[in-house]
This record gives structure tokens, sequence and C-alpha cells, in this order.
């Protein structure tokens, strides 16, 4: 039932999002900081949990992007306390990204630590993610897009997996120039 609440709530923000035109074009970098929410599976034994992320990524063509991922949770209370780092290599599908908004598909690999108090609980394990997001511009021309994202990631332990939804919301700031038209 929370996962619902927190669903319903994250579409009607992505509905609600402004118009415009979206950020990066083929061929140029990005840096995208951004705040996460996260709501941890209840075998981590540690609370919901809030912290940030930083990506940076290149549009390799109209319809793809290719990102590395960072992200850092704030510990949170419950029997294990764990700070939860993670470290992904993100693959985009983005649709419309000439228009006035530009929703995609994530999929992502890499690895995850989870650290706590106890030493006993600490884990440095593969991770994966699956993800829908929504790029919006903020009225600068293209310059600045707002970056909703919700996502769920799941950790591999010896012992099974954990699986967490992660809700972001970020600025994406091109860099660079993008590829030149051809003639």
């Amino acid at each position: 039932m929370k996962h619902f609440r927190i669903l319903t709530f994250f579409l009607i923000c992505l509905a609600w999002a402004g118009v415009g035109t979206a950020s990066e074009k083929a061929g140029q970098w990005y840096l995208t900081p951004g705040a996460i929410g996260v709501w941890v599976d209840d075998d981590r034994l540690s609370e919901d949990e809030y912290g940030y992320a930083l990506i940076i990524g290149r549009a390799l063509s109209d319809g793809v992007n290719v990102e590395l991922m960072v992200t850092s949770d704030d510990p949170g209370s419950g029997k294990a306390n764990q700070e939860i780092r993670e470290l992904e290599l993100n693959l985009l599908r983005v649709w419309f990204r000439d228009g006035s908004w530009s929703p995609y598909l994530l999929l992502g690999a890499g690895s995850m630590n989870a650290d706590s108090p106890n030493p006993a609980l600490d884990t440095t394990e593969a991770s994966a993610s699956i993800g829908v997001g929504l790029l919006t511009d903020l009225g600068r021309g293209g310059k600045v897009a707002l970056r909703w994202e919700l996502r769920l990631r799941k950790q591999f332990l010896p012992s099974g997996s954990v699986n967490d939804l992660v809700a972001m919301i970020g600025l994406q700031l091109p860099m660079g120039s993008p590829y030149a038209a051809p003639p």
C-alpha cells in the first residue's frame, strides 16, 4: 500500500511538471545533481531514507543516453542503521528529445555498498535497476531540465536479494557542444 501511495504521488508530480524543450542534444554531455528518497526493503532492517545522486552522462543519439550514477543514502534508524552507497552504469531510452517533454526508460547495473555500525551487516554486492523518468524544461531554452525519476533497485546478496524503491528529482545541466549537424 505504501508503494502505491508513493507511485501515485510521483505520477501526480509528473503530470504537474511544466512543458518546454528537454535538455541535452545528441553527442552532448550532461551533469545531473539530485535528491533521492528511498523506501528500503523490510529485510534491510532500516527505515526509509533520503540522500543524493550525482549523474554524469552523454546523449549517444536522439534516443539513447549512457550515464554513470553515484548515490548515497543517509542512514535511517532501525536495527541496521545502514548507509547505502551505489555506483551504477545506466542506459536510457529517451523519447521526444526535441519535444515539450522527454519520457525515458532506464536500465542499470553496478555495485551497492551497505555500511552499518555492526560490521557483520556490511555488504558490497552487485545491483541492478529498472525505472521510468521524465525530463521537462525549466524555461531556459533547453539549457536546464528538471529530471523526475522512479526506479526499482535490487541488491543481490548471497542469501537472496533486497529491493528498494528510489524516487529522484534533479536538474539536468548540458555541458559542451552536441554533435555537429550534417551538411
